[in-house]
């Protein structure tokens, strides 16, 4: 659907519109997604005091006592996660950061971590994995036809960050994602559990590799019940996050450097953002740039322009393809494929969603990140009721 379609509809608040998935909008032309938004607005408010933040980083270190770090951390080498490191370590905490090699990590984004590690006086690990067999992965994900097709990543980031989390024990896992710059993507565009993941491994002859897929059901209970990790959304808890001040403190702190784009630290990023454009008719963009918008970080106006511009089938695009040893006729042949989703293979969401309380419940105790709950909950059971 497009804008010259006569059932075209965007919202006036943000920039999602009918290409969305599950997007729905009301009488005042306010869509579901902003009032998704609103809702953790008034949960997570914006706290100019740092009230908040120190309460955190209280709690932290107290669970951290007579422990080597007090707190794990994801790193990518973007800016999110980088100064999530940089605010944990100005806080008077020792995180252990957690790079997870997924071979498509951009050169900008080694050196950012590298840079991170030796300034702020940090330790960092990685989980690596066999090149080859990794890019099986992707290639499986692709040929099972879904949306889904940056599935091996954030399995293997779950799954490293859990690992370690249980390695050091250390009840407390920061990730840098929050509902005001990222947004919450549709379940249909963005799904992730580990017994979907097996299945199109199986189906679509991905490899097996050992301890790659720790985000089994089971594997979740020890986590929570064993374990009792939490999950934090740091920029949940953030009083000054603003895109353009992290960069310049970044800058001046670690000699951090932005790769010129959003996503620029993953070199697969063309290639997923041509496919489900051009395949699945998603905008990648389209949900992050709504949450920005909202969030007074970017000018609607100037956003819808930006929006014009598409991923086109360029040298990025090709690279990517030609990684995977995928030719000219076998990718002509993937994205003619029947288009599918979560849906169309055994996965845990039909099990869970019968057990919607107590995922409440979990989401209350930041054992599971409220944001998530929202994803697999409430919007999928808001967009069923409004069709």
């Amino acid at each position: 659907m497009t804008q010259y379609d006569e059932d075209y509809k965007i919202c006036k608040r943000c920039v999602c519109d009918s290409t969305v998935s599950n997007f729905k909008i009301d009488s005042n032309n306010e869509c579901n997604y902003c009032k998704m938004h609103d809702g953790l607005d008034k949960r997570y408010p914006v706290d100019t005091s740092g009230k908040l933040f120190e309460e955190l980083i209280g709690k932290i270190k107290k669970a951290g006592r007579n422990k080597k770090y007090d707190v794990v951390v994801g790193v990518s080498g973007g800016r999110d996660s980088i100064y999530a490191l940089y605010k944990l370590k100005e806080a008077g905490l020792r995180p252990l950061g957690v790079h997870l090699d997924n071979g498509w990590v951009n050169e900008i984004a080694q050196q950012n971590i590298k840079k991170a590690s030796e300034k702020l006086g940090v330790d960092i690990i990685e989980y690596e994995f066999d090149d080859e067999k990794v890019k099986q992965m992707y290639k499986a994900c692709l040929k099972a036809s879904v949306p889904d097709i940056c599935l091996p990543c954030s399995i293997g980031v779950g799954s490293s960050l859990y690992k370690a989390a249980v390695k050091h024990n250390v009840p407390y896992v920061v990730i840098s994602i929050s509902f005001r710059t990222e947004g919450v993507y549709p379940l249909k565009e963005n799904y992730c559990d580990g017994l979907y993941y097996d299945h199109i491994m199986k189906q679509f002859n991905g490899p097996e590799i050992k301890n790659f897929n720790k985000m089994k059901l089971l594997d979740f209970m020890r986590y929570v019940f064993l374990k009792k990790i939490k999950i934090i959304q740091l920029p949940f808890y953030q009083y000054d996050y603003d895109p353009k001040k992290i960069d310049e403190i970044l800058k001046k702190e670690i000699n951090w450097v932005c790769g010129g784009k959003h996503h620029f630290d993953c070199t697969y990023h063309p290639l997923a953002f041509y496919v489900k454009f051009h395949k699945f008719g998603f905008d990648n963009r389209r949900i992050g740039y709504s949450a920005q918008v909202r969030s007074g970080y970017k000018n609607r106006e100037e956003t819808l322009k930006e929006l014009e511009k598409i991923q086109e089938y360029d040298e990025d695009v090709k690279k990517s393809l030609k990684e995977l040893n995928i030719s000219d006729k076998e990718f002509n042949e993937i994205m003619a494929q029947k288009v599918k989703c979560f849906e169309d293979y055994p996965n845990y969401h039909s099990l869970v969603s019968h057990f919607k309380p107590f995922f409440k419940i979990l989401s209350k105790l930041n054992l599971l990140p409220e944001s998530i709950y929202e994803k697999f909950f409430d919007s999928a059971e808001k967009s069923k009721s409004s069709i």
